[in-house]
């Protein structure tokens, strides 16, 4: 059974047996993704102890992240930001064989990924936080897709230890090499850039399968938003404040207020062209 729903789940044909025999939520995996280093861990454990599939543990890292796709990621990514310049794009925006190749890759990596789920769990999915550049393929794939969009302060990004994304993505998206003198503030421009186009790609294709979650409310009102998480998901037989504990506020959150500069930061501020302001972030000073 199991071998069988992993072969078909990625198919249309997969996706509407599920429907016609009651099990919607096959054919709509929750993906969460990010900039790396948002918070994605925090929501995906809580995702698992509500009892939602995401991986076996085997196949994730110590950030529940789930490893059967980052051969995929590594591969493909920089092919699609070499075309589009963007994460907003469409399928047709690649040349059809990039894209035929893409998707092909894509359903053998889904299969792998669902070779092990429980077959009574069906409420399934998985986070990686590098699935955000790959929104029109997983629409692509399962048109009733959900998304959780976690969001951190994109300065708080930019002085973080976690630079995977800026080093791996960022010639790519821009068409330039890593600027190598000021680091902070490139790392910035694509914060903005990747979150910004997640932002748009939400609004203007997903509609209600798009949710965003921010970091720092996460930590602060648990409660208020681990219910948005569960409504958004269709979780009823477990209440929020059983998993409110697992939310936990990093000593980090907020650490541009000391590592930045005002220079620094009002540049950023200037780079965001916008962005900031979209999730809400406030242009605070930083001590002199």
């Amino acid at each position: 059974m199991v071998n069988i729903s992993a072969r078909l789940l990625p198919t249309a044909f997969g996706q509407s047996i599920a429907r016609l025999i009651g099990r919607t939520n096959l054919a709509m995996p929750v993906v969460v993704g990010a900039t790396g280093g948002s918070g994605t861990r925090a929501v995906q454990q809580m995702l698992a102890e509500a009892g939602l599939y995401l991986g076996l543990a085997g196949d994730l890292n110590h950030a529940g992240d789930a490893m059967n796709f980052e051969p995929f990621l590594d591969r493909y990514i920089n092919q699609i930001l070499s075309h589009t310049r963007c994460l907003d794009y469409r399928l047709d925006d690649l040349p059809v064989a990039m894209a035929q190749e893409i998707g092909r890759e894509f359903s053998r990596v889904l299969h792998c990924h669902l070779m092990t789920r429980p077959a009574a769990v069906w409420n399934w999915g998985w986070k990686n936080p590098r699935s955000m550049y790959l929104l029109p393929f997983i629409q692509a794939q399962f048109p009733t897709f959900r998304f959780i969009h976690v969001v951190r302060d994109g300065r708080d990004m930019a002085v973080s230890g976690n630079q995977n994304q800026y080093m791996k993505h960022y010639a790519a998206a821009f068409g330039a090499e890593l600027p190598g003198d000021d680091n902070a503030i490139a790392s910035f421009r694509l914060w903005c850039k990747a979150n910004g186009d997640v932002a748009r790609y939400g609004r203007e294709v997903l509609g209600t399968r798009y949710l965003r979650v921010r970091l720092e409310d996460y930590v602060e009102n648990p409660i208020v938003e681990i219910t948005r998480i569960l409504e958004f998901v269709g979780v009823k037989d477990i209440e929020s404040t059983d998993l409110a504990s697992l939310a936990h506020r990093p000593d980090s959150l907020g650490r541009w207020r000391r590592e930045l500069t005002p220079d620094k930061a009002a540049k950023m501020q200037t780079v965001s062209a916008g962005v900031l302001d979209l999730f809400g972030y406030e242009n605070a000073t930083v001590k002199g």
